[in-house]
């Protein structure tokens, strides 16, 4: 989101947050940007009358269920804004994923096509005049299901030149194993538990000396239990510099089964030059084709334990993945893809009433959602008085 507020004031665009918590200390930040905050109430017609005081050009929705709330609202309201969705990542594809790893299944489209929230994700999508794709492979799924390309666009993780780190420690000057993620994700939780119980005791048999520190916000006591300094297995929690805690490690373990769009902390291990060991989920719509990925792949227990402890042992291995990074990043490129957005919002915001007229779907589950969340949330509101 930080991401996107940037972009959107490099057009010189005035930017408002709004949020349905109350105002306080954390939301001090957006202020000091030239961002300006407002509460919101879910289901109170004052909403109506502070989007049309607002009277915005562009309204972004912060993931589907934000459209669910406040779309119906906006649009009529504001039937002249243009209404962006954040996807964030498929939440309905993540949610499939791991309803497949909990079952002991390999995942199938049958998970993502069978399960609500797909249709859900899938109605905001349409209802929306562009929705926001972090990933290359997330477009091409919803392509191959008939989602018209006209209404997504794909826009990943941003870096500027100076958010890549130059200078970075060698080999010789790192040591263990890093492993992070925010502990309210169940793809990391997942991760931390398959790291101790199948992939660690493999890596630690063959490199007694290593250590795995886990770092992350909000580590659930199950994962904090798992604490074991006698098998260097390091429960950490909170990491206060992510880059520089990265950067002091030689190899990064993202051990990813489920979950949807680009990984941070596949890029962050990418950005500070820390080969990434990771599964073919966690190098989603990161590895392309053409380019060596800086790190390793893989299908298995086994060869995760193989990769990893190659990569930590063996020097040249380990300078290539450095060499290797330099192509992949340049492909987040902030400025190519800030103007690509920028002329594409410009010619849809001319042409908006003709997009609109042309996604026949989008204007059919638009009139039936307003029709029944409109007067659903009308009750809610009637009810709450």
């Amino acid at each position: 989101m930080m991401q996107l507020i940037e972009m959107f004031q490099s057009w010189d665009f005035t930017v408002h947050f709004t949020v349905t918590a109350p105002l306080n200390d954390l939301t001090t930040p957006l202020t000091e940007l030239g961002v300006s905050p407002h509460q919101i109430a879910l289901n109170d017609a004052s909403f109506d009358v502070f989007v049309s005081d607002l009277a915005p050009d562009f309204v972004l929705f912060d993931r589907f269920i934000a459209e669910e709330q406040f779309g119906w609202r906006v649009a009529e309201n504001c039937p002249d804004a243009m209404r962006i969705l954040d996807s964030e990542d498929l939440h309905s594809l993540r949610m499939a994923r791991k309803k497949a790893v909990a079952a002991q299944e390999s995942f199938s489209e049958t998970h993502w096509l069978s399960q609500e929230l797909t249709l859900r994700e899938m109605a905001s999508i349409y209802r929306c005049d562009l929705t926001l794709i972090i990933s290359l492979f997330e477009m091409d799924w919803l392509a191959r299901f008939g989602v018209p390309k006209s209404i997504l666009v794909y826009l990943p993780f941003l870096l500027k030149e100076t958010d890549i780190p130059k200078n970075l420690p060698g080999y010789g000057e790192r040591e263990h194993f890093v492993c992070i993620g925010n502990g309210l994700h169940a793809p990391n939780v997942d991760g931390f538990r398959w790291l101790y119980n199948e992939i660690w005791p493999g890596i630690r048999q063959r490199l007694p000396q290593a250590e795995l520190h886990i770092y992350g916000g909000h580590i659930p006591e199950s994962v904090r239990q798992l604490h074991k300094p006698e098998k260097g297995f390091l429960v950490q929690g909170w990491c206060k510099d992510v880059g520089q805690t990265m950067a002091q490690a030689r190899v990064n373990l993202a051990p990813l089964r489920f979950g949807a769009g680009l990984k941070g902390k596949v890029l962050e291990g990418i950005k500070q030059g820390t080969p990434t060991v990771t599964t073919a989920i966690g190098a989603e719509g990161m590895a392309q084709e053409g380019l060596v990925w800086p790190g390793a792949i893989c299908t298995s227990t086994t060869d995760y334990i193989e990769q990893a402890v190659h990569l930590y042992s063996h020097t040249e291995s380990w300078e290539a993945c450095m060499v290797n990074r330099e192509k992949l990043l340049s492909s987040f490129g902030f400025a190519f893809y800030t103007k690509e957005i920028a002329n594409l919002l410009d010619k849809l915001a001319k042409n908006l009433n003709n997009h609109r007229t042309h996604n026949l779907i989008g204007a059919m589950l638009r009139h039936h959602h307003m029709n029944s969340t409109k007067y659903l949330s009308k009750w809610i509101e009637a009810k709450n008085k």
